[in-house]
């Protein structure tokens, strides 16, 4: 009995001073910025965001990516490549300032220090749609702009007939 009560004792102390091993879990630190693949848009022009995709972590089961063009749809991206997510959308009708963002959710295997499941990190880039239309480029515009600009748009020549 005597022997088994000093056992007991020395199983408890060394339970009690053993280090904790939960793992928890942990988001990358930062994102980065939002580039977009021109700065010169125009309403309804095919536009592509990338972002570089944060990297790190710690105890992560799985990560979301979405991006949201101001304050409608999120979609998912169109690409993961080389590290980068992309996004293609055609650029909004109403000209002025908009934003796009890019969101990455983390979701731990274990809750982080905090208790959160998962973190999200997000950036957003403000962008302005320049008030144009097929008829009306802009003054520095050349054929060759507003075709790239507008491809369903056709160059004239002698033999296109209207």
């Amino acid at each position: 009995m005597k022997n088994s009560m000093m056992l007991s004792a020395a199983l408890l102390m060394m339970v009690s001073c053993q280090k904790e091993d939960t793992p928890y879990g942990a988001a990358p630190d930062s994102i980065e910025q939002i580039t977009l693949s021109s700065s010169d848009i125009r309403p309804e022009q095919t536009i592509t965001a990338a972002v570089v995709l944060p990297s790190g972590g710690e105890n992560i089961l799985k990560t979301e990516y979405q991006w949201k063009l101001d304050d409608g749809l999120v979609y998912e991206p169109n690409e993961i490549k080389d590290g980068k997510a992309f996004f293609a959308f055609y650029a909004p009708t109403t000209p002025g300032t908009h934003t796009v963002y890019f969101t990455a959710r983390y979701i731990f295997t274990n809750p982080d220090k905090n208790g959160n499941a998962y973190k999200d990190l997000t950036t957003s880039l403000q962008f302005s749609v320049k008030e144009c239309d097929i008829f009306r480029s802009l003054w520095s515009d050349d054929i060759a702009t507003t075709l790239t600009i507008y491809p369903e748009l056709t160059k004239y020549d002698e033999t296109v007939k209207i």
